[in-house]
Formats: C-alpha cells, sequence, structure tokens
C-alpha cells in the first residue's frame, strides 16, 4: 500500500474523476473489475488480476501519451512506450493474468515542450 499511496501523491489525485467507462474490453464485476480515474494529463487503471483489456484513447491533453506499468508490490515502473492519444489500444500487463498480479496502468500526457 506504501508503493500505491507514493504513486497517488506524484500525480494530482485530487483533480482526478473516476473514468472506468474508458475501459472498452469486457470489464466484469467480480475479482478481474478494472477501475480507472483521469486529470488533465494523467489516466491510471488498477488491473487487480494483471488481464489485458482494451481502452479508449483520448481522454487527457496532448497528441501523444507516455505509458507505462507500475507495480504496487515494489514500486518499480516498467515503460511500455509513447503513443498517439486517439482511437483504442490494448494493454497486456506483464506477466500472466492471476489474482495477485496487479498492476497499475499510468498514461501521462506529453506536454508540447517535452515535459510532463
Amino acid at each position: 500500500m506504501t508503493h500505491l499511496r507514493n504513486l497517488m501523491e506524484s500525480v494530482p489525485w485530487h483533480a482526478m474523476v473516476p473514468a472506468t467507462s474508458i475501459i472498452i474490453s469486457d470489464n466484469p464485476d467480480d475479482s478481474t473489475h478494472l477501475q480507472a480515474i483521469r486529470g488533465e494529463n494523467h489516466l491510471l487503471v488498477y488491473n487487480p488480476c494483471g488481464v489485458t483489456f482494451e481502452m479508449q484513447m483520448g481522454k487527457v491533453a496532448g497528441e501523444k501519451v507516455e505509458t507505462s506499468w507500475f507495480d504496487p508490490r515494489t514500486g518499480r515502473t516498467k515503460e511500455i512506450g509513447v503513443f498517439a492519444n486517439k482511437g483504442k489500444r490494448t494493454f497486456d500487463a506483464p506477466e500472466d493474468p492471476r489474482r495477485g498480479n496487479d498492476w497499475v496502468l499510468i498514461v501521462e500526457a506529453i506536454q508540447e515542450n517535452n515535459k510532463r
């Protein structure tokens, strides 16, 4: 929980709103249910079992976004890449889907001056 708290304190969480509607793929109401919040420049998707999912892009500012996986067990981040901030995109969490393989997808707007 310490690592997740540190992640939340690193973004303007007070200005973020629920955004689970960005999840396009099936999002069952069980232990695999994904939760999402977004602000102007950040989007976080909590993935409790590391399942692959599809989401709608374009929900934060900017033409491009930087994406990464945050491991709440260790506090480490794994870069995914930079993508156009439009259309749909599929995200596949590291490791095999299973209970306890939770990850947070971080989507950050890339500002024109290359600063996040």
